[in-house]
């Protein structure tokens, strides 16, 4: 039968035509989502080009696909190099499978590479210049996890100290396959010898407060520091952390700062306070955190001296505050400031032998001292030989 225009144009085709426009169908689609993707990432190479030459930090593309298994092999491996020549040659293999792809104007000033044609020179000056810090960092820039970020000081081909910031990441759009990878670099330099500078001053402040207190009360003369050393000790033996134990020691100086406020024939009366007397004296920590709460420390010094004088019962002062409510600062420079104040002479008795004073909060253990605290002390001064001069 003749096949007229209708039936010819039919949609009710054959299952092989109909297969066939499946299949059409199918390859047009897949090339439709792949012009699109390739599309996305032109864009996302357009945007990645533009930063990478404007950006103010430096920027170092790589390619680590040969160096992480030359890596992995090693990693049962003690690397050790005896001597600079052995570690240069070792070296000079690791940047053979470590490809630079290209870095930007920034990576130059950083590193101060000004002759940018002799790449052997610049490599071998670099690596002698920071034999040491390339030796405990190779791991981290050739091995996963790739996402990780870290401190490092070097020292350019001008021989100037640096600290960076290092970033990896991935390159964008190869998230799956982290062989290709970007370190973002960053001079933190001037940031850091900023905050240095901040707290040498602190420190300096901190140290002139304490000068003070002592000058109205010469019988405690070094008070302060002795117990902030002891107390810095408890607080390392104990496993507190840099920053705690920096905040620790720093409270331990300015604990009796509240003493400022009392009357000096008080504070050096060589016989028994009366009732008044001891009150005034028992203000002094909270005079200390006035003095105290409005300067910006780093670390909660205000509160730790306010606690000084807590017991965990809760029979101390100010606040009757117990056990775990006590931070633990506080708690440790409770212990401190007893065992030094008792094996040292007062105006109104002589200094009491060292066993009394470790006797003493061993038997208030647990009652008025913590127990992890007093045998943090005890164990420092019987096992570790401690002494505070």
């Amino acid at each position: 039968m003749d096949r007229n225009f209708y039936t010819f144009y039919s949609p009710l085709q054959s299952e092989e035509e109909f297969r066939i426009l499946k299949d059409l169908s199918e390859d047009l689609s897949y090339v439709i989502y792949s012009l699109r993707v390739r599309e996305e990432k032109e864009k996302i190479n357009k945007a990645y080009e533009k930063i990478f030459k404007i950006s103010p930090i430096g920027l170092i593309e790589v390619d680590l696909s040969e160096i992480k298994n030359f890596m992995k092999e090693l990693l049962n491996e003690k690397l050790d190099f005896p001597s600079e020549e052995e570690f240069l040659q070792f070296f000079e293999e690791f940047m053979k499978k470590l490809r630079i792809i290209r870095m930007n104007e920034e990576v130059y000033k950083i590193f101060e590479i000004e002759d940018r044609t002799d790449a052997e020179k610049n490599r071998v000056g670099f690596i002698k210049n920071n034999l040491e810090i390339l030796k405990e960092n190779l791991f981290y820039i050739s091995l996963p996890p790739l996402l990780y970020e870290r401190e490092i000081t070097i020292y350019t081909l001008k021989k100037n100290k640096k600290t960076l910031k290092i970033r990896a990441v991935p390159f964008p759009g190869c998230e799956e396959e982290p062989s290709h990878v970007i370190f973002v670099i960053m001079d933190i330099t001037e940031e850091k010898e900023s905050i240095q500078k901040i707290n040498r001053l602190l420190n300096q402040v901190v140290e002139t407060l304490a000068e003070i207190v002592e000058k109205r009360d010469p019988y405690t003369a070094g008070h302060q520091k002795r117990v902030a050393k002891l107390a810095f000790f408890i607080g390392k033996e104990m496993g507190l952390s840099e920053e705690k134990l920096k905040g620790l020691y720093m409270a331990g100086l300015l604990h009796d700062i509240g003493k400022i406020a009392v009357p000096t024939d008080i504070l050096n009366k060589p016989g028994k306070l009366d009732p008044i007397e001891f009150e005034l004296i028992k203000k002094h920590p909270e005079v200390g955190y006035e003095i105290l709460k409005n300067i910006e420390f780093p670390y909660p010094v205000a509160e730790i001296v306010l606690e000084h004088h807590e017991r965990i019962n809760g029979s101390g002062y100010p606040k009757g505050l117990k056990d775990g409510d006590i931070l633990i600062e506080a708690r440790i420079l409770a212990v401190s400031d007893v065992v030094e104040a008792m094996s040292s002479h007062r105006p109104y008795r002589p200094a009491f032998p060292l066993e009394t004073a470790l006797r003493e909060i061993s038997e208030k253990k647990g009652i008025l001292y913590d127990e992890e605290v007093v045998d943090a002390c005890i164990k420092l001064f019987k096992e570790k030989n401690f002494r505070f001069e």
